[in-house]
């Protein structure tokens, strides 16, 4: 999928999950914690950035970008945000945290986490694992992978 069409998808599925949230715990929703996930969700793809830049070097074109085939062409999937290990990591700090209300932001941040990888996973054909950070570093980033 497009990388630009991925990110509207991103963005309708978050809100999908922001009404789920409403829904069942409205003791955390506010415009602040919403955006906090919106900005996550949308925001992890800058990772990919790291990616273009491995395979073009420093010159940019947005076109070749959002294309995504610098994937393909570099046979190699770095995206060092898209990660379980990091969105698991965020979960459980606001799982630790006392006030659970005052820090129902770091929730939505999960949330935005979590919906963004999940959404990659199911509408790419991926494998689950394969936003196993470490199980990339340890089969040295190969788009097979994937």
């Amino acid at each position: 999928m497009d990388l630009f069409y991925d990110e509207i998808g991103h963005l309708l599925v978050y809100f999908i999950a922001v009404l789920v949230i409403y829904v069942l715990g409205r003791d955390y929703f506010s415009r602040k914690n919403v955006f906090v996930g919106l900005a996550t969700a949308f925001f992890i793809d800058v990772d990919h950035l790291f990616d273009y830049f491995l395979y073009y070097g420093l010159r940019f074109n947005v076109f070749d970008f959002f294309s995504g085939s610098y994937f393909r062409a570099a046979n190699r999937v770095v995206v060092p945000f898209h990660s379980w290990e990091i969105a698991g990591l965020i979960g459980f700090i606001w799982m630790l945290a006392k006030d659970k209300k005052k820090y129902s932001w770091v929730l939505f941040l999960a949330v935005g986490y979590l919906v963004h990888l999940s959404f990659d996973v199911f509408s790419n054909g991926f494998h689950w694992y394969t936003y196993f950070l470490f199980l990339r570093i340890s089969e040295g980033f190969p788009l097979d992978l994937f």
